[in-house]
């Protein structure tokens, strides 16, 4: 076995290993209010207080540089390795197989070294498998080729040449749809509700929000409508403009790059970060449209190459575009080797679909207002208003089975749904991993069955009716699948 050449970043990379103890003690501080909550109560001193923050910040430090000193990395001809550890100890060996997409950043505290951190995900991984800090940014320019493309050597020209002298297609985003994207999906009102829970533990509503809304709520008694509604509508305009400020400061200079399967997207105003991957690894493609972005007449884009669960930084888990106008949908479709939409047979669901979820709600309705005809016999307003709840969720069980439609050709499949916006989801079928053919008991006395493809991308549901078609398609897409020479990976 080849003896691993060890590699260790530049001194620099201390100040990584900073932060991230101290990024660690933020994502964790729910987990000290206890402590904290039991020093206030035993009356600490300040100076106490100050010598063990102290304490702290020396802990990090001596953490930080010795993370730095036990940290190395190394590059084979077909893997990735990385040690790390100070107490306990850990050697991971990646292999490039496995190597999914490859994204460069360029923090704040790094820019002015001109250095970067290049982060690796792999199938089947919960996060970043491997984080590697302190490389200048042409070093992980061609470390992120050589792990996508599985090579260990790279001619001088791919060294030398510039991005933009190689790409196939480019575009950078401008100002304004940086706006519109803004618009569309607004960060700000996301931060808020991922601070729920830290804040709901620290007591800061029972005991700051909840009296300073009782005074504001009898001073606003008092105040004319006029002031009230102006006040409220500058608030949710200064939410806005907040979450359009996040959107230019996370997107700035958006750019997209395509060339011989690879995409990459670079953005960012203080911390630049780079993604791409190589389209060989597509798993599915999201075209994604809410109400917002139906005024604006904008789409999302979303590709994935692993399993959309729950991480940690689940944003860096998949390519998006966060805006793009119709020309721009249809590009990326001829990129993607997508089939034009228009150019599919279009299947709806049965009616039968509809009857199961429909009955469902109908028999929670009934049992909401016979609770309700017991528990306030007197009063028929939450009648009516269960009432007007079933027939508005009818109403939009209705519109989503109005809209719904899949469809499939020799290569992809792809559902549409959707009751105010859009969502398109286009599948390759070579890729999937299983096949099944459901029918539940009420199914069965409809004559319908459910046809659920599961992906390493997730899993889809469709109804089709009869049940003969649904087994005939099942065999139909395993024959293809087990026949077709195309890389699953």
């Amino acid at each position: 076995m080849t003896e691993l050449l060890w590699q260790r970043p530049t001194v620099i990379t201390i100040a990584y290993f900073v932060l991230r103890q101290l990024k660690q003690l933020v994502s964790n501080f729910s987990n000290f209010i206890p402590m904290l909550s039991a020093l206030l109560v035993t009356g600490i001193s300040l100076q106490s207080f100050l010598f063990i923050a102290l304490g702290y910040v020396l802990f990090v430090m001596i953490g930080a540089v010795l993370s730095y000193r036990y940290f190395a990395f190394a590059v084979t001809a077909d893997a990735l390795h990385m040690r790390s550890g100070v107490l306990n100890r850990q050697q991971l060996t990646l292999k490039f197989a496995r190597i999914q997409q490859a994204e460069i950043k360029q923090p704040w505290y790094f820019r002015p070294f001109k250095l970067t951190i290049i982060g690796v995900d792999s199938a089947g991984s919960s996060g970043k498998e491997i984080e590697i800090p302190g490389l200048t940014l042409i070093a992980a320019q061609q470390l992120r080729s050589q792990l996508l493309s599985g090579q260990t050597a790279m001619s001088d020209e791919a060294d030398t040449t510039s991005l933009a002298q190689q790409v196939d297609y480019r575009l950078q985003f401008s100002l304004g749809e940086l706006l519109r994207g803004g618009l569309m999906d607004n960060k700000v009102w996301l931060l808020m509700a991922v601070l729920v829970y830290p804040m709901s533990q620290l007591n800061v509503f029972e005991d700051y929000v909840a009296p300073w809304l009782q005074q504001q709520a009898v001073a606003w008694s008092q105040t004319p409508a006029v002031t009230v509604t102006i006040a409220v509508v500058s608030g949710v305009i200064a939410l806005f403009i907040a979450g359009l400020l996040v959107t230019l400061v996370t997107d700035y200079r958006l750019t997209l790059s395509i060339h011989k399967g690879r995409f990459q997207a670079q953005a960012g105003l203080l911390t630049i970060r780079s993604l791409s991957f190589r389209y060989h690894k597509l798993q599915r493609v999201v075209f994604k449209q809410n109400l917002r972005g139906l005024l604006l007449k904008r789409w999302r884009l979303t590709l994935n190459q692993l399993r959309p669960t729950v991480r940690k930084q689940s944003q860096q888990q998949v390519f998006s575009l966060p805006v793009l106008d119709q020309s721009l949908v249809a590009t990326l479709r001829q990129h993607l080797q997508l089939p034009e939409p228009n150019q599919l047979p279009w299947h709806a669901l049965p009616f039968a679909a509809l009857l199961g979820p429909s009955l469902v709600i109908a028999l929670l309705a009934m049992v909401a207002s016979w609770w309700c005809y017991v528990a306030i016999p007197m009063d028929n307003f939450p009648l009516r208003l269960i009432a007007a709840i079933w027939l508005l969720l009818q109403l939009l069980l209705l519109v989503g089975w109005r809209r719904y439609r899949w469809a499939h050709d020799a290569h992809w499949l792809v559902v549409r749904q959707g009751i105010v916006g859009q969502r398109e989801q286009w599948y390759p079928l070579h890729k999937l991993q299983q096949i099944n053919v459901n029918q539940s008991p009420w199914q069965r006395l409809l004559g319908v069955v459910t046809l659920q493809v599961i992906g390493a991308a997730g899993s889809e549901r469709v109804t089709i009716q009869p049940a003969v078609s649904a087994y005939q398609l099942q065999q139909r897409w395993l024959t293809d699948i087990s026949s077709s020479q195309k890389s699953w990976m």
